[in-house]
């Protein structure tokens, strides 16, 4: 039992690590993970789950299961594959787009904050 909370707060600092981090890295004003924690929560996190892992309560209903955003898959995805993916959608996948929803830098936001949501799994 302590083993795991040790673990999951361990997980928890890395996480808070990493969005910081990711939002130094914008200090050029490309990207904000920090704004894209909020983004996804709002907007993805129903299919895509809480921690990216394609579990959200929506997801299951789906015909195809979201992306589980933490994979090596999505980690070896090109940043700008995953900009048009958020952007334009697969539609046959069930990923709407979101561009006529989100600006575009808070598409890059979100960007910003997937690349978080892998590095956890490493």
């Amino acid at each position: 039992m302590r083993l795991v909370s040790v673990f999951m707060l361990t997980g928890a600092l890395f996480l808070t690590v990493s969005v910081e981090e990711q939002t130094a890295r914008a200090a050029d004003g490309t990207s904000d993970a920090r704004n894209g924690r909020t983004v996804f929560q709002t907007n993805c996190a129903s299919c895509h789950g809480e921690s990216g892992k394609g579990d959200g309560p929506t997801g299951a209903y789906l015909s195809v299961p979201p992306a589980d955003l933490t994979s090596e898959d999505v980690r070896n995805d090109s940043d700008s594959e995953l900009l048009s993916e958020i952007s334009n959608g697969i539609p046959d996948k069930g990923m709407p787009a979101w561009k006529s929803l989100l600006s575009a830098q808070e598409i890059r936001d979100v960007l910003a904050y997937i690349r978080t949501l892998s590095e956890t799994v490493k």
